[in-house]
């Protein structure tokens, strides 16, 4: 077996022991976890994020460093890494991290990483301009901010990647099956960014906080199910899901639409992600964990 393979089957090895099926005991225990680990990131992000909500709501005279915006992505990172440490479970840190790493996948799915946010967020603004309707003050970013976004986003993602698909997936998956995983890791990763709405300068910031927060929990609920997809299609590869987020905001970023014509875009993108949702649905409800599936049938064909 070539070093690559040994390697791709240790990670194996390392999901199967992480995502197996509990009993009633260890599942109870494994929920434990899983409060405490949301409780943490939430605490560490918001900790780094109240500064800047504090001083964009002139709550305090002095301004805080924007530094804290990007600092504070460190929350869902930071959280697995602390409870994997408080747990003994030292090997389970870097199985972790090397799924940063773990890139030996089917070329399809860096197709589909790579390039289906791009398809479901331009498809919508094709279809408007074939039935007519061109939105107004329509432009792209310049390739250089688009760039700049591109590097800041390898930095930033797999921050996040790390603890809501590395640490909070596999767990809800073995408890809850892939379905309502994703539906609940998407809401609480929705909400996680709830400072934000009030930080001058972020992307989230809006006028009307509580109706952003639940559009954009609309929104991210067919993603958080594409991306469950994804991952358990990939043995579990935290790189192949950074791809994906860093391709979503990337996309995100680089359209420049009124807000009329960006909120029409939006529902009709929404629209598209739940059908693709729609779609893999019935594959995540047939089983309870479709990536023991996918595990062990690719390790039975290193075999």
């Amino acid at each position: 077996m070539s070093r690559q393979r040994r390697f791709a089957a240790r990670i194996g090895a390392l999901h199967r022991k992480e995502i197996l099926i509990p009993d009633e005991k260890t599942a109870i225990a494994n929920k434990r976890w899983l409060l405490c680990y949301f409780t943490l990131a939430y605490l560490i992000s918001w900790l780094l994020w109240s500064p800047l909500v504090a001083s964009s709501q002139n709550w305090i005279s002095a301004g805080a460093p924007f530094i804290l915006f990007y600092l504070g992505t460190i929350g869902p990172a930071l959280a697995a890494i602390i409870l994997l440490r408080l747990a003994h479970e030292r090997r389970s840190v870097s199985s972790l991290l090397c799924k940063l790493v773990l890139w030996r996948v089917d070329v399809k799915w860096y197709l589909i990483a790579l390039f289906l946010p791009a398809a479901t967020r331009f498809t919508p603004l094709g279809l408007l301009c074939l039935f007519g309707y061109i939105p107004a003050d329509f432009s792209f970013r310049p390739w250089r901010e688009v760039l700049g976004i591109f590097l800041l986003m390898l930095i930033l993602v797999p921050l996040e990647e790390i603890g809501w698909r590395g640490y909070a997936l596999p767990r809800l998956q073995a408890i809850y099956g892939s379905l309502w995983a994703s539906v609940i890791l998407g809401v609480l990763w929705s909400l996680w960014h709830l400072p934000l709405v009030w930080v001058k300068g972020a992307y989230q910031e809006s006028h009307s906080p509580m109706i952003y927060i639940l559009i954009f929990t609309v929104t991210i609920l067919p993603i958080s199910i594409l991306f469950t997809w994804l991952y358990n299609h990939t043995k579990g590869s935290l790189l192949l899901a950074s791809l994906f987020h860093a391709a979503i905001n990337i996309t995100e970023s680089a359209l420049i639409i009124r807000d009329t014509d960006g909120l029409l875009l939006l529902l009709v993108a929404c629209a598209l992600n739940f059908a693709l949702a729609a779609i893999i649905i019935v594959r995540l409800a047939r089983s309870s964990n479709p990536l023991v599936r996918a595990i062990q049938q690719y390790d039975e064909s290193d075999a």
